[in-house]
């Protein structure tokens, strides 16, 4: 059973697991999770290295063998080896520098449940700013929930500076999230589940794989970390100004932005539990409100989710009640 402990509650986590019925077998859609969601100005074919080199990271980061699956290019799910992992690095780092489109997708589960780990890249050539002014490429990687249990939050920080101080980002976020198998076949429906609890734990991310699309130097939300590139640092006022606002928040400077720590770990935002815990995250809310992207599209067939989602930890919002 899976537990987190906040004001001195424990808040049982299993409880958001839910599951879809697949070949006669339960098979589970999403699971509350620890995950990584950093976004990227540069096109696919700039991005094919270091995405290479993030995804060996990760690889050293977490157990041995955590990653057993991945979708082929025919959208299959298939059985991983350390011959596909191999050739995929391989791959990415010999995307043509005017590729228009490519994405890895590793997990753990099998016929589209998912695993406690994954790791996902989407790129495109981001060339149509007519209809996509504010998209951008979508690195993607998820651990358990209690995973911190064998990390230390110190080493996690760590491992996501560096490989954040590289190339430059757009924005980013860290912390617990909901977890599904991006691009899998049972996408929709674990978008659907996830609205319908969002509003439950407020410091959950929704990792809508579609975020990137409307991200370029905006903030859709903020978490226990919280990677700001240089064009929105400069939109808050500049690296000081940031800085002196957020005097009682840890504050890191990775050269091409800044990443801020909210907490001392991952927060859950109980909602009905008075959401006691996210104090922190009101403030960052309230320096990062009118960099949210606007759009109605956030894996919810109720165009009122997302701006209701990303204006949750709004105090006035949260005294009317979510």
């Amino acid at each position: 059973m899976k537990t987190a402990e906040r004001e001195g509650k424990v808040v049982v986590l299993d409880q958001f697991v839910r599951t879809i019925r697949s070949f006669g077998e339960e098979k589970v859609l999403v699971r509350p999770a620890l995950t990584i969601n950093l976004f990227y100005p540069q096109p696919v074919g700039q991005l094919g290295p270091y995405v290479a080199e993030v995804l060996e990271r990760y690889i050293n980061f977490v157990p041995s063998d955590s990653l057993t699956s991945y979708i082929a290019e025919d959208g299959t799910i298939r059985k991983l080896s350390s011959g596909v992992i191999k050739r995929s690095i391989k791959n990415l780092r010999a995307i043509p520098l005017d590729a228009e489109l490519d994405e890895y997708h590793f997990g753990q589960g099998e016929d589209g449940a998912v695993g406690q780990y994954a790791f996902s890249f989407i790129g495109d050539s981001l060339r149509d700013t007519q209809h996509f002014p504010h998209k951008t490429n979508w690195l993607y990687m998820q651990f358990p929930v209690e995973f911190l249990q064998s990390v230390t939050a110190e080493r996690f920080i760590g491992f996501v500076t560096d490989i954040s101080r590289p190339v430059p980002f757009s924005s980013g976020v860290a912390g617990h999230g909901f977890a599904y198998t991006v691009n899998g076949p049972n996408e929709a429906k674990a978008m659907r589940a996830i609205t319908q609890m969002a509003m439950r734990l407020l410091a959950f991310d929704i990792n809508y794989s579609r975020m990137r699309e409307y991200v370029l130097d905006r903030i859709y939300t903020v978490s226990w970390l919280n990677l700001w590139g240089q064009q929105i640092v400069t939109s808050l006022g500049g690296s000081d100004a940031v800085k002196a606002t957020l005097a009682e928040l840890e504050v890191i400077d990775l050269g091409h932005g800044l990443l801020v720590r909210a907490s001392e770990v991952p927060l859950l935002g109980d909602a009905n539990r008075g959401a006691k815990d996210i104090v922190s995250l009101t403030t960052l809310d309230a320096l990062t409100r009118r960099l949210r992207p606007q759009t109605n599209k956030l894996g919810s067939e109720n165009e009122t989710f997302a701006p209701k989602w990303m204006a949750r930890l709004n105090p006035q919002v949260l005294q009317e009640g979510v």
